[in-house]
C-alpha cells in the first residue's frame, strides 16, 4: 500500500482461496507454511481446502457448507489446463497414456511407436534423479528435454549417440512481493532476500560476458533499493489531445462532412528554383489540382 497513499487499507480485503491442503507444495511443507504465516501477517485471509463453485456479481461460493464470501472483484488463477490435443492425437494413433500425459521412455520415445518422441507438458517424462517420479511441467525441464530430444531425434539418424534425459532440478522461487520470498535452490531452502537474490545468480552464471553479467545485477540492486517508478497523468490538457493541436499545424480541416486539405512545400535551395514551391488542394470532389 505504500505506493499508493490515497489508498486505506481498511478499503479493501482479500482472501486466498486454495483447493490444495497447502500452499506452495512444490516447495514442501518447510517453506509452504512460512508463506502461509507471512501472507496472513499481511491481513490476507488464507482458506486452504475448499473449491470455488460459484461466482456472482457480488460474491463467490466455496465448496466447504457453501460458505458465501461478498466480493465483487475475483482474480482466477487455475494454472494451465491440459492439452485437449494430446488426448485426440493418442486415441486416434493408439499411443499410451498417463492420465492426461503420453508415455515416453527415458529417451523420450514413445514405447512401441518407433520414430515418435514427445516432451513438455505433453509427456509424463520419468525423472530418474527421483525414481518412480514424473518431472514437473516447468519450462526449467521443457528447454533441457527439447535439447535432449533433438540428439536421440539425431541418434535415430545415425549421428551420435541417444542418451537419457536425467536432469537435477535447479529448484523454484516465489516472489510475495517486497523483500519477502521463498524458495528451494538445488534442494537448498532459501527465505527473504536470499530467496530474491538466487534468481539472480543463477541468470548471472547463465549470461554470455561480463558484461552482461554486470547489468544483470546492477538492475537487480536497482530494484531492491528503489521504489517503483512514477508516470504523471492527465499531464496534457484536453484541448490539445486533438492531432491539429498536438502537431500544431491547421493542416487538416473538417467542414460540413467536406473534407479540405492544404498542403505547401519547399524544395530545398540546392535545386535551383525548379519546382521550388508545390500546392496541392483538395476540393469536396476529391481532385487533386
Amino acid at each position: 500500500m505504500a505506493p499508493y497513499p490515497n489508498l486505506v487499507s481498511d478499503d479493501s480485503q482479500w482472501s486466498l482461496c486454495d483447493a490444495a491442503p497447502v500452499v506452495l507444495p512444490e516447495l514442501g511443507a518447510d517453506l509452504g507454511q512460512p508463506a502461509v504465516g507471512l501472507l496472513r501477517g499481511r491481513g490476507i485471509e488464507v482458506r486452504l481446502g475448499p473449491s470455488l463453485t460459484d461466482i456472482r456479481g457480488d460474491a463467490v461460493t466455496l465448496s466447504d457448507s457453501s460458505s458465501t464470501v461478498p466480493t465483487r472483484t475475483v482474480v482466477w488463477a487455475a494454472g494451465a489446463s491440459d492439452s485437449q490435443l494430446i488426448g485426440a492425437v493418442a486415441q486416434r494413433h493408439h499411443l499410451p497414456l498417463n492420465k492426461v500425459r503420453l508415455v515416453v521412455d527415458e529417451y523420450l520415445a514413445v514405447p512401441g511407436h518407433p520414430g515418435v518422441w514427445a516432451l513438455g507438458d505433453a509427456a509424463a517424462v520419468l525423472d530418474l534423479t527421483h525414481p518412480g517420479r514424473i518431472t514437473p511441467p516447468t519450462a526449467q525441464h521443457a528447454q533441457h528435454q527439447a535439447k535432449r530430444a533433438a540428439g536421440n531425434v539425431a541418434a535415430s539418424l545415425q549421428v551420435g549417440q541417444a542418451r537419457p534425459y536425467k536432469h537435477h532440478n535447479l529448484g523454484l522461487v516465489v516472489d510475495l512481493a517486497g523483500r519477502d520470498a521463498v524458495a528451494k535452490a538445488v534442494g537448498v531452502p532459501l527465505t527473504g532476500l536470499a530467496a530474491k537474490a538466487s534468481p539472480a545468480a543463477t541468470t548471472c552464471s547463465r549470461c554470455p560476458s561480463g558484461n552482461n553479467r554486470v547489468r544483470v545485477t546492477v538492475d537487480w540492486i536497482l530494484d531492491a533499493v528503489l521504489s517503483r517508478s512514477s508516470a504523471q497523468l492527465s499531464y496534457i490538457p484536453t484541448t490539445q489531445v486533438d492531432l491539429p493541436a498536438a502537431e500544431r499545424t491547421d493542416l487538416y480541416r473538417h467542414s460540413s462532412g467536406t473534407a479540405a486539405t492544404k498542403c505547401k512545400t519547399q524544395q530545398p535551395a540546392n535545386t535551383g528554383g525548379r519546382f521550388s514551391k508545390t500546392e496541392l488542394r483538395r476540393g469536396a470532389s476529391g481532385e487533386e489540382l
